[in-house]
């Protein structure tokens, strides 16, 4: 078993950390983990962080473009250790992202993920202390089904306030992100394929 530590030494305390770099026995793995804001179990209500578990496709286009979302739930989960779970040998998963208020906001903004897509009435799974989906199969609401059906699904002959009540979820993070509301940070890699933790440092 081979661990190599490397320490973070960007200036945004919430950004650097510990990074572990450990090339499991028996196994053609390397697992890199990072410090992340909410670890343990929390509810949704009272979670700051939000965390997914991705393949490398999705975190590329995150990464490079802001995109998030897809054909499927795309679920945001209030936690690490549950998102953590689907970062498996066999999953196709292999990044796991955390995205949390930047400090970009001023300090009367109160900005909540949670409170803004709760008032918002997106329906919340209760797994993992509770998950929102941000793909086409993931959260929606009430009010936002009957924008959709009064106004359609175009927004050129709409008013801002009817453009801003058909937002769904995908919309609003990525707005967010586009704005430097939320950043997004990878703290977990599961790394296939190398021999050495050296490769990955390059050094």
């Amino acid at each position: 078993r081979e661990n190599v530590v490397w320490e973070s030494q960007e200036s945004d305390q919430r950004a650097a950390g510990i990074i572990k770099f450990e090339k499991l026995s028996g196994k053609n793995l390397i697992f890199l983990e990072r410090f992340a804001m909410v670890d343990e179990y929390t509810e949704a209500n009272r979670s700051t962080h939000w965390y997914r578990c991705m393949t490398k496709v999705d975190f590329d286009a995150l990464w490079k473009f802001n995109i998030v979302g897809g054909d499927s739930y795309w679920g945001i989960a209030p936690n690490r250790k549950y998102s953590k779970g689907y970062l498996t040998n066999t999953s196709s998963e292999t990044h796991l992202v955390e995205f949390g208020p930047t400090l970009q906001l001023s300090l009367s903004e109160d900005f909540s993920i949670y409170r803004i897509f709760h008032e918002r009435g997106f329906s919340l799974k209760a797994e993992g202390g509770g998950t929102f989906g941000l793909g086409d199969t993931g959260s929606r609401s009430m009010e936002q089904e009957r924008s959709a059906k009064r106004y359609g699904t175009g927004v050129s002959s709409t008013t801002p306030e009817q453009r801003d009540a058909l937002k769904t979820p995908v919309d609003l993070f990525t707005e967010w992100l586009a704005k430097g509301k939320i950043y997004r940070k990878l703290v977990n890699l599961r790394v296939p394929g190398k021999t050495s933790a050296k490769d990955i440092l390059g050094i």
